[in-house]
């Protein structure tokens, strides 16, 4: 998948449960599953840290979620 299509997809508020940018900062810093995903235990964890990822979120909605 493409940055851009992840990007939209992300922002599909018909498939993200209604979520905005403010509701989508928050699903993806706080939703256990989401953060379980840093943890995996026997899976590999994702190439980012939780922090990086959750500073990279939050950074995507404050400048508006615009997808590249």
């Amino acid at each position: 998948m493409t940055d851009k299509a992840l990007c939209e997809m992300l922002k599909d508020k018909e498939t993200n449960g209604n979520r905005d940018g403010a509701k989508l900062l928050e699903h993806l810093t706080t939703d256990h599953l989401v953060q379980w995903a840093f943890e995996p235990g026997a899976r590999s964890p994702p190439p980012v840290s939780q922090l990086v990822f959750h500073q990279s979120v939050a950074l995507w909605v404050r400048s508006g979620t615009e997808c590249p």
